[in-house]
């Protein structure tokens, strides 16, 4: 899973910067101040990938990375 992520987070550099966020695992969109919503740094310890950061809906980051917003029940 680890690449993948990293592999989409570096294909999205080259777009625009928007107001809104796009979860790396799921694909969904950010609403508003995108509230419980979470980055990670992903590092490939053999120096192969460059290091990147990997953005991801509450439901995800819980999912994953057992990471809990206190609000994260309500966006996703």
């Amino acid at each position: 899973m680890r690449l993948r992520v990293a592999d989409r987070a570096r294909d999205r550099l080259d777009k625009a910067v928007t107001d809104r966020m796009t979860c790396d695992e799921c694909g969904c969109v950010s609403r508003g101040r995108a509230e419980g919503w979470a980055a990670f740094i992903g590092e490939d310890r053999t120096r192969v990938e460059p290091t990147s950061i990997g953005v991801f809906c509450p439901r995800c980051a819980g999912d994953f990375f057992d990471y809990r917003a206190d609000d994260a029940r309500h966006y996703t």
